[in-house]
């Protein structure tokens, strides 16, 4: 990730055009041919086999390549289907799944230089619109990659995505709950933002991080219960933006910060795993708002807002049990040396400040829950 001083210049960047609403899959090759004869298809394993005979295509002047994404972004997988877009001389990239799908599909179409248009399949995460892909070794690491430009096209089918479990819908919340925080820090720091190699964040990006949250405070809680009821109602297309279009361009215009470098330095504990990105940022959410020292009554407020739409507050929710100090500082020693993000606040990040950080927002976490169990 970015980190260092910006200077005087401002940068802002978005995809290319942003889609959503119900049967927009309908339109895939409508869009896709803007830019081309030849598509690959990458499709995630749990969609492949009812989407592929639609989107295998050789007719009326289109073909497609459909491709079973293997289940994780990493470097071999990327190459893999490099070769194979390239064999097939693809003009975009198409990816439908998931955001490691996404991410893979962004990889492939940064490597041949060719469009990208993503279908995401559930609103878990800011990966469809930014510039970023999050490859994984086989350890869980995860390394982030930035590409030089967001994809062509983004395509929100909320048809899909309304039938998608209810907790990964919880996940992009939790995500998006980062952006304006991260944002904020970004800010105050002078720190780059995601778009160039050294520009600060314009107003207008910042005005998105923090419109992120306010649609997330307001519309969240009954987001969430409508998409528990797989019900599209107008505040589960607002908080579908909110996790997909508004939280991406945050992070790009803004950056990331110690909420998402906590939740990657977090990543090589085999007891995170089994959660999902957005569910461990949410916690992280709250380590950096007690390591930025904000006021009670803010991170109360992100903690009550956690409680009410199911997001984790406490490090048990997210695996953590029993005697953690060893654990904690593994992933923070990996953190610190590894993730420059950890650092983008305007003061000096270390260790100890992390660390005390961790436990404390735990505390203020099990302390809000034991208040609900006794209410």
């Amino acid at each position: 990730m970015p980190l260092g001083q910006a200077g005087e210049s401002r940068a802002f960047s978005s995809p290319g055009k942003y889609i959503q609403g119900p049967g927009e899959l309908d339109n895939i090759f409508v869009y896709a041919s803007v830019f081309g004869a030849r598509a690959i298809i990458i499709i995630d394993p749990f969609f492949y086999e009812s989407l592929q005979a639609t989107l295998q295509r050789n007719d009326d002047g289109f073909a497609s390549l459909c491709k079973r994404f293997g289940g994780e972004c990493t470097v071999e997988e990327v190459k893999n289907l490099t070769a194979l877009a390239a064999d097939f001389d693809a003009r975009i990239s198409v990816g439908i799944g998931g955001g490691k799908t996404m991410d893979t599909a962004k990889a492939v179409a940064a490597n041949l230089d060719i469009a990208t248009m993503l279908y995401p399949t559930a609103a878990s995460t800011d990966a469809p619109t930014s510039n970023i892909s999050m490859f994984y070794a086989a350890d869980g690491a995860a390394t982030t990659v930035f590409h030089k430009k967001n994809p062509d096209y983004v395509v929100v089918d909320t048809e899909i995505i309304v039938q998608a479990p209810v907790r990964m819908f919880i996940a992009g919340v939790g995500d998006a709950l980062a952006t304006y925080f991260e944002a904020r820090a970004a800010r105050e720091a002078n720190n780059i933002n995601n778009v160039l190699k050294g520009d600060r964040q314009t107003t207008a990006g910042g005005v998105i991080a923090e419109h992120c949250f306010d649609v997330l405070m307001e519309k969240g809680v009954d987001a969430v219960h409508a998409a528990a009821r797989h019900l599209r109602t107008p505040a589960f297309e607002d908080v579908v933006e909110a996790n997909t279009l508004l939280s991406g361009m945050g992070v790009d215009n803004c950056g990331c910060g110690v909420a998402h470098g906590l939740q990657m330095s977090l990543s090589i504990l085999p007891e995170i795993h089994r959660f999902q990105h957005g569910e461990v940022v949410a916690f992280c959410t709250l380590c950096q708002l007690v390591a930025e020292n904000r006021p009670s009554d803010e991170i109360a407020r992100v903690i009550d807002f956690c409680k009410r739409v199911g997001l984790p507050a406490t490090l048990d929710q997210i695996g953590l049990v029993g005697d953690v100090k060893e654990k904690l500082e593994k992933a923070l020693d990996y953190g610190l040396a590894e993730k420059k993000i950890l650092h983008v606040e305007p003061f000096t990040v270390t260790k100890s400040l992390l660390f005390n950080a961790i436990l404390y927002a735990d505390t203020l976490g099990r302390e809000a829950r034991a208040s609900h169990l006794d209410a």
